[in-house]
């Protein structure tokens, strides 16, 4: 078996090994695997017609993310206080946001309370460009998750 952590999963992968090289690969991407999940489907289009390139389920939580500051910042400036970054963070560990990946929240040590790999095996398709990684990496399933 040939894996690698969330560096393996991308185009630079496909490019730079090719096939058949690549092929058989697994990758793990610390997220929630939404690619193909009918709700986000106006977010890929703006994603696709702002960028020219698909969204990755990085491109999901890096848009939550923005979304989880911006929130806090937001609850923040509305309690009159002033918007320092220690506010901010404080605003960030009480944050239960309901985002494209549904809710985020955090627990004690600041750590997400949903705690989702995903796992993907690179399978060539070669009905598409070889270093498209919605199709190159055919999703296997999320990691157990173990309690803490």
């Amino acid at each position: 078996m040939k894996a690698g952590g969330d560096g393996m999963y991308g185009p630079s992968i496909l490019q730079g090994a090719g096939f058949p090289a690549a092929n058989g690969w697994y990758a793990t991407v610390a997220s929630p695997h939404m690619m193909e999940d009918a709700k986000l489907v106006p977010f890929v289009q703006r994603f696709v017609a702002k960028t020219g390139h698909q969204p990755s389920d990085y491109s999901i939580t890096a848009y939550d993310a923005a979304l989880i500051v911006l929130d806090a910042i937001r609850r923040v400036a509305e309690t009159g206080k002033p918007v320092t970054r220690s506010a901010v963070r404080d605003a960030i560990q009480a944050t239960k946001l309901d985002t494209l990946q549904g809710e985020v929240s955090f627990d004690a040590n600041g750590d997400l309370t949903s705690r989702i790999v995903s796992i993907f095996r690179v399978q060539h398709n070669p009905n598409f460009p070889e270093d498209d990684i919605v199709h190159q990496y055919q999703y296997i399933g999320a990691a157990p998750q173990e309690a803490t």
